[in-house]
């Protein structure tokens, strides 16, 4: 196993948001291995506390963890004891009767009860019904209840060229050099994680190609919790899902990788309608245009 550097933002992460068992060190397995009862592919990243338990996995494939189908490229959160804190469903999968939705994290309490999941389908929970996607938190009694809404800010911090500001639902920061986050490579950029630890907005100061697209630096690109890309601005005209979208504009993805929202490159027709060049459209999440919106789309990260 060898140390690798792009794994140092995710250490730092993992620090400043759970202090209480210290991290020493993140490697890269160079080949299969057996560490604390989990197979662990090559190319895996696994990051160490001072005690040598491992404190969070990034699996280079989609694993099984103590019975639980965990997906790639997404941290997996583990206990000092060794009991699983969290991890990304690649599947829908029932847990604790509860059948909970792939592509969605999960966390549980150390003692193993299920603490905060989404649900892959419509249901009854306690005499309460709920829809398909919706976030369920429980106590750890079993209790269905609400998300504790967390802390407050804390003062920023700089280490090792990296500057973090704790803050309410996450963490801010600025890589000054080539990081690799959730299997992505950034070259110098702005940040903002998630509560979890998964990236929320970077401002990147390069172009940027993720999954085929271009997207242009010194613009926000915004990413969904579970990953995907939220939205961004493209560097010049591209075809995405068949659609000719313009560059230099803003451009919006569903948590599936559909297009969302886009503005025209040039003239189209899209479900048997005309488009102009120029014109803004709304799309479903199955690719159909539902409509074609007159003013900007506002933050999506505000109420």
């Amino acid at each position: 196993m060898k140390i690798t550097i792009p794994f140092l933002i995710t250490l730092l992460v993992a620090t400043a948001i759970f202090s209480s068992a210290r991290i020493t060190r993140a490697e890269t397995l160079e080949k299969e291995e057996f560490i604390q009862g989990m197979v662990l592919p090559k190319g895996t990243s696994v990051i160490f506390n001072g005690s040598g338990k491992i404190n969070y996995v990034t699996a280079s494939e989609d694993l099984q963890v103590q019975d639980l189908p965990c997906a790639a490229h997404i941290a997996i959160g583990l206990y000092e004891s060794g009991k699983l804190r969290y991890a990304t469903l690649s599947k829908d999968h029932q847990i604790q009767g509860i059948t909970c939705a792939r592509g969605r994290q999960v966390e549980f309490y150390e003692s193993g009860r299920l603490k905060r999941a989404y649900l892959a389908q419509e249901g009854v929970i306690q005499g309460q019904r709920l829809p398909k996607n919706a976030a369920v938190y429980f106590s750890e009694s079993g209790l269905l209840g609400r998300e504790n809404p967390g802390a407050g800010t804390r003062p920023a911090r700089a280490t090792a060229g990296i500057e973090l500001l704790r803050k309410s639902g996450g963490l801010k920061g600025t890589l000054v050099e080539k990081q690799q986050l959730q299997g992505i490579w950034f070259e110098k950029a702005g940040v903002e994680f998630y509560e979890s630890g998964m990236i929320k907005e970077v401002q990147p100061w390069e172009d940027i190609t993720i999954r085929g697209i271009s997207f242009q630096r010194f613009s926000p690109l915004l990413f969904y919790e579970l990953g995907t890309v939220k939205q961004g601005y493209l560097t010049q005209d591209q075809q995405i899902k068949g659609v000719f979208c313009k560059g230099k504009n803003e451009v919006g993805f569903y948590e599936n990788g559909m297009l969302r929202f886009a503005t025209l490159a040039k003239e189209q027709t899209i479900d048997g309608t005309n488009f102009p060049a120029g014109q803004h459209l709304d799309f479903q999440n199955n690719g159909y245009v539902t409509a074609t919106p007159e003013k900007p789309y506002p933050d999506p990260f505000k109420e």
